[in-house]
């Protein structure tokens, strides 16, 4: 255990303890971007699956409010927007698309 506010008194210790310093920084880099770029990753998949379901819908002639865009267009669950682009192709209605059941 470390008393806050120690400082260190040897070069040894003062070397290792930067050392250590700027080793957790750079594994706090390294997952923080690992992390940041999976985020978009995802993100970027659902935003693709959004304007997707609109094309389709767009395509089909279906009339889509500005409730039900933002709606579709605020999802980031993959499972619920794949679900909703099948619908897309063959629903007679966007409301039937955005229906939750399964």
């Amino acid at each position: 255990l470390m008393a806050t506010g120690y400082v260190f008194q040897t070069e040894f210790a003062k070397k290792h303890q930067a050392i250590g310093r700027a080793e957790g920084k750079a594994e706090g880099k390294a997952e923080g971007k690992a992390e940041g770029k999976a985020e978009g990753k995802a993100e970027g998949k659902a935003e693709g699956k959004a304007e997707g379901i609109l094309r389709v819908l767009e395509a089909r002639g279906l009339r889509v409010t500005e409730g039900q865009r933002a709606r579709i267009l605020a999802s980031t669950d993959h499972q619920k927007l794949d679900r909703w682009l099948v619908r897309a192709v063959t629903a007679e209605s966007t409301a039937a698309v955005l229906t939750d059941e399964p």
